[in-house]
């Protein structure tokens, strides 16, 4: 080593060989499982890497003794708890080389420069749809030694296309173990982070990012914490250098061929030898892609590999001009094979393009729009959401102890596409109406309707309906209950209405936390309006003075 190196940064630079040297040691043997013809080649790879990792721990133990430095720290750590992280499929593929830098940059000790900007660098994963970078994340999330790193905790916030800012800072917050009060802006959010953060130790994985103003609500939580972010979009990254100059970004490629088709296999479960000519062909014809030769194999499994070929001429041949150009061809096709092969219950899966938040729809609501939709009972749905999952069509996630239906973007986008979503929207009221007998107040907790009701009425055009229901009291207290206030504020922005705008602006000063009481909104909300001339409001206030007996108007 240099001598231009200090004692502690020759440490630093040692452990960073060495754990880049143990996991080239990891992918060493796992190619030893799968390249029968380079056995001997990679017999001596193996040795040769181990005889070097064996001298540099001697090296770290007799430079760290001498600084008189004990063992790092996180080696006796407890892994730090995973939240909403995702498990970690079956047959799990990843790129190796990029997975060992990525590890590397968020095991090592940050740098004196990093600390006095406020935190370690963010990392950012970007490829096109399919590629894994969500499973390459969730990879390093599970990871021991980074899980000993991040010692507060590591935190999965998905984002999406159609992303609830707030909501996701506040499901964080109270991830970090606070019952947060209500705040009206983003900003406020990420300051209230920041004060939660400021002495922790934690990873935050950005997942499916969208928009720049998305990143920097999580950024510079703390000094030792760290971003990790995934996101299709290739500019991305230029436009957060500009706000963050210390970011990295890393691009994820598709798998090489021999990953492809053992993946391939691996999701068959199928292990042929020798393997077919026939699976070449079709790792060739998904282009590599995980997610593409996932829901292809799905199709596979259920037929002979003699026939094999078949799948590549429908693959190739499927048509996708009609699908946005946002995600690879090749997944859009695989993406039709499988819906076409659900015959009639494809249907079923289409309708689930009527739902806003695509990557947390609870299950309970599904099942009640498909009995409503087409008759099916409990069991017929959850076989049906089962096969689905089997196929690669969906997954299965607990989001607040609620089971929820999560689908990627591109899945997402064929289905929206693909559906009558006008329709929908009227088929999902009325599915709800029948659990409403007394009015849209009195609908289900089911972690959708009170979020997204008034969503769908705008999208039904019933917009008469819903500025009624936005001077409606029984319905802005329970939602209120139910959601956070900016839940509550988003909705009178879904019309521009004079109305509206100023019920909002009175509701927004309100902050006297998550549940106020019943009466007492009553009268804060005569005490502001009472002066209002409209006829419209004048109904609300009519509705709030019976709520509201003691209130007295003031004295002119």
């Amino acid at each position: 080593m240099s001598s231009e190196y200090t004692l502690e940064q020759e440490i630093t630079l040692l452990e960073q060989d060495y754990i880049l040297l143990t996991e080239l040691q990891t992918e060493l043997q796992q190619r030893l499982t799968i390249e029968e013809k380079n056995r001997p080649i990679l017999q001596q790879k193996i040795a040769d890497n181990d005889k070097e990792i064996n001298e540099i721990k001697q090296k770290l133990e007799q430079l760290k003794a001498a600084a008189g430095l004990v063992p790092h720290p996180t080696s006796t750590l407890p892994p730090a708890t995973l939240h909403n992280v995702p498990d970690l499929p079956a047959y799990l593929v990843i790129n190796l080389l990029l997975f060992n830098e990525l590890k590397a940059k968020l095991v090592i000790k940050p740098s004196l420069v990093e600390i006095a900007e406020g935190q370690k660098s963010p990392l950012l994963i970007q490829s096109p749809s399919g590629m894994g970078k969500s499973v390459i994340a969730a990879v390093l999330a599970h990871d021991t030694a980074i899980r000993r790193t991040f010692s507060d905790g590591i935190f999965w916030v998905h984002l999406g296309q159609h992303s609830d800012l707030m909501s996701c800072q506040i499901a964080l917050i109270r991830a970090l173990g606070e019952e947060v009060k209500h705040f009206l802006n983003p900003q406020a959010g990420t300051e209230r982070l920041r004060q939660l953060c400021a002495k922790r130790n934690c990873l935050l994985i950005l997942d499916d990012v969208w928009d720049v103003d998305e990143v920097l609500a999580f950024n510079g939580l703390g000094k030792y914490c760290q971003l990790v972010i995934t996101t299709y979009d290739n500019t991305l990254l230029d436009f957060l250098l500009r706000s963050i100059p210390s970011i990295q970004g890393y691009v994820l490629t598709p798998l090489v061929e021999e990953q492809a088709i053992q993946f391939f296999l691996n999701c068959t479960g199928q292990q042929l030898s020798p393997v077919p000519m026939e699976v070449n062909t079709i790792a060739r014809a998904c282009d590599y892609l995980p997610l593409a030769l996932k829901l292809i194999a799905a199709l596979a499994s259920n037929q002979p590999a003699s026939v094999w070929n078949t799948l590549v001429d429908s693959l190739q041949n499927a048509t996708t001009n009609e699908f946005p150009d946002t995600h690879p061809r090749t997944l859009m096709q695989a993406m039709q094979l499988n819906v076409d092969a659900l015959g009639e219950q494809s249907e079923y899966y289409l309708a689930l393009a009527v739902f806003v938040n695509y990557s947390a729809i609870p299950q309970k609501t599904v099942v009640m729009l498909w009995q409503y939709l087409y008759h099916l009972s409990a069991d017929q749905a959850d076989a049906f959401i089962s096969k689905l999952v089997t196929r690669g069509l969906l997954q299965v996630e607990t989001v607040s102890s609620n089971q929820c239906l999560s689908l990627h973007a591109f899945q997402y986008d064929y289905l929206y596409t693909s559906a009558e979503v006008e329709k929908l929207h009227h088929h999902l009221l009325a599915a709800y109406r029948r659990h409403c007998l007394h009015g849209w107040s009195n609908g289900p907790n089911d972690g959708y309707f009170f979020e997204y009701l008034c969503t769908h009425l705008l999208a039904a055009e019933r917009t008469t309906e819903l500025k009624s229901l936005l001077l409606d009291f029984d319905w802005l207290y329970t939602k209120l209950q139910r959601c956070p206030l900016h839940k509550l504020l988003s909705d009178y922005d879904l019309l521009p209405d004079r109305e509206l705008e100023t019920i909002k602006k009175v509701l927004s000063h309100w902050v006297n936390g998550l549940q106020p009481d019943r009466e007492q909104l009553a009268n804060y909300l005569l005490s502001q309006l009472v002066d209002q001339p409209a006829a419209e409001i004048q109904k609300l206030l009519n509705q709030l003075k019976e709520i509201s007996s003691e209130w007295q108007p003031p004295l002119s």
